[in-house]
């Protein structure tokens, strides 16, 4: 009879255990949190994967991935993609245990010098369990303390790791498991829990509808921090690393691996209100063929080239359209034209626009010369080298006459002129707005 009892209260007491887990998945009413309301404004980089251990696994392991770990020049730049692959080799059976879920992981600047990595994974509706905290618990074998305290009415989650001397700081928001190495990133997140700033920015949600999904991951980059993060590697002053602050807003990009270990990036930028005028002038100019790539050096690093029709189209197009938008504006454009033909006696649109053909590209480029340095490289399409090559030559003489201003090199191969020193190229030819 005894036994019988305790037998009917085991299965009492799991039928309601049954009936509670039925409600939290099935019947409890959904009050998801979008998981990047709780990344901290300042984010720098942010990945975000609905796959991510499957999708870091097929990226750890494809050839693609072997060679910028092994190549001399890239290992500075994959400098911190590798700490994110160490995190998930060394905590593989914390993230398998939440795979199928997405996570995000974003990169902040918490000093001058150095960088903290926060992380959100969304737990959906199992973040309800109150046997979640117990489990991560039972991860834990000697080597770390569990430690709690409370933030801003959030439970904070501290687990010190005594070999490393670092600790993990986690807490749970609605559905969402936020942690971070870096305390001030996860209190960050709890402190704008109720009014999130970068899921709600206008220029963010854009980038991000465009994106998409893709099998692998999305990155996206804050122009306004990636000046903060530069300085992190370097002590000299970057005058182009300013201007892409200023000039863009965000960029995003939807990663994939094909079966010959290619990854590919596709993706969207947005660019501030300074530059409106020359995006609408592109966009009203056409496309073109690229071709550039195939007389770019191996050791090219960063390629960006723009097509259009022609560029006289895209030239008439841009003073059309800053005439549009701004007749003070334009008026003080045509007055800096003018005073930079008088100056040296030339005539910008005869000597420059006639000339330039369907497409223009920006390479940097390893330096064979200065270790650690690049160069960067203008690179034209011409209607006519032997045109390209008369103006120019008529240009740099009047050039050298009249300003100190010298160009390291000109090169020239078929259809294409090269500039391996073009500061102030694009000022005499789009006014200084262009920066």
């Amino acid at each position: 009879m005894i036994k019988k009892r305790i037998l009917f209260g085991f299965l009492g007491v799991f039928a309601l255990y049954l009936l509670y887990l039925l409600y939290i998945f099935v019947l409890s009413p959904k009050t998801n949190l979008q998981s990047v309301y709780l990344i901290p404004k300042d984010a720098v980089f942010v990945i975000e994967s609905e796959k991510p251990v499957e999708s870091w696994k097929k990226v750890s392991e494809s050839n693609a991935w072997h060679h910028l770990q092994k190549n001399g020049y890239f290992a500075a730049l994959t400098e911190n993609i590798q700490k994110v692959d160490t995190i998930f080799n060394d905590r593989r059976r914390l993230f398998e245990f939440f795979d199928g879920r997405s996570l995000f992981i974003s990169i902040h600047m918490v000093s001058k010098k150095d960088y903290g990595i926060f992380y959100v994974l969304d737990l959906k509706r199992i973040a309800k369990l109150k046997l979640l905290k117990t489990y991560l618990n039972t991860l834990l074998n000697e080597g770390y303390v569990l430690s709690k305290r409370n933030y801003h009415d959030h439970e904070i989650l501290e687990i010190y790791d005594r070999k490393s001397k670092e600790t993990m700081h986690l807490a749970f928001i609605k559905n969402q498991l936020v942690a971070s190495y870096t305390h001030s990133l996860v209190e960050a997140s709890i402190d704008q829990y109720q009014e999130p700033t970068l899921g709600r920015n206008l220029n963010f949600i854009e980038i991000n509808q465009k994106v998409g999904y893709e099998d692998l991951f999305r990155l996206y980059l804050q122009y306004d921090y990636l000046d903060d993060y530069y300085k992190r590697f370097s002590n000299e002053p970057a005058d182009w690393m300013d201007r892409v602050s200023e000039n863009f807003e965000f960029s995003g990009f939807s990663f994939d691996l094909d079966k010959n270990s290619t990854i590919t990036a596709n993706g969207f930028t947005n660019i501030s209100f300074a530059n409106e005028n020359y995006l609408e002038a592109l966009q009203k100019s056409g496309t073109a063929k690229r071709s550039i790539p195939k007389i770019a050096p191996k050791r090219t690093a960063l390629y960006i080239s723009y097509g259009f029709d022609s560029f006289s189209e895209f030239y008439r197009n841009f003073e059309l359209v800053q005439e549009a938008s701004s007749s003070e504006e334009y008026e003080s454009y045509k007055e800096g034209i003018e005073k930079v033909e008088k100056f040296l006696k030339i005539d910008v649109k005869e000597n420059f626009v006639d000339w330039i053909g369907d497409e223009i590209a920006l390479l940097q480029i390893q330096s064979d010369i200065s270790k650690g340095k690049n160069d960067l490289a203008l690179v034209l399409k011409t209607t006519d080298a032997d045109e390209a090559k008369s103006n120019l030559d008529f240009v740099l003489k009047q050039i050298k006459k009249k300003t100190p201003v010298k160009f390291k090199a000109v090169s020239y191969k078929n259809h294409e002129i090269n500039f391996l020193s073009i500061k102030g190229f694009f000022k005499i030819l789009l006014g200084n707005r262009f920066k």
